[in-house]
């Protein structure tokens, strides 16, 4: 469930994505960062980046956990980026 669409929001994220910088949403928990990210997810789904394309990891997950070790994510990243399009941008989002 993407629940409320947050267009102010997302509209926000698009500009800075244009960039090509690093986008950090913070704020106050359950106020639903994590839903705008899931939102800007199929946005750019909608917007034709292959869903191969992007990496969320959710460390909200308890099977994620291990994750949240530098050298277990940079090798969840490297195997990652062996199946990205490469004539397509790609996104990493972590929750």
């Amino acid at each position: 469930n993407l629940g409320m669409i947050r267009d102010t929001y997302l509209k926000e994220i698009e500009s800075f994505n244009e960039t090509g910088s690093m986008i950090v949403i913070t704020g106050a928990r359950r106020v639903g960062k994590s839903t705008i990210l899931r939102q800007f997810i199929k946005s750019l789904i909608d917007k034709s980046i292959p869903p191969r394309n992007i990496l969320y990891l959710s460390f909200f997950i308890r099977q994620l956990e291990d994750f949240k070790n530098e050298e277990t994510f940079f090798k969840v990243v490297d195997y990652w980026q062996k199946s990205v399009i490469s004539s397509s941008d790609s996104y990493i989002m972590i929750d």
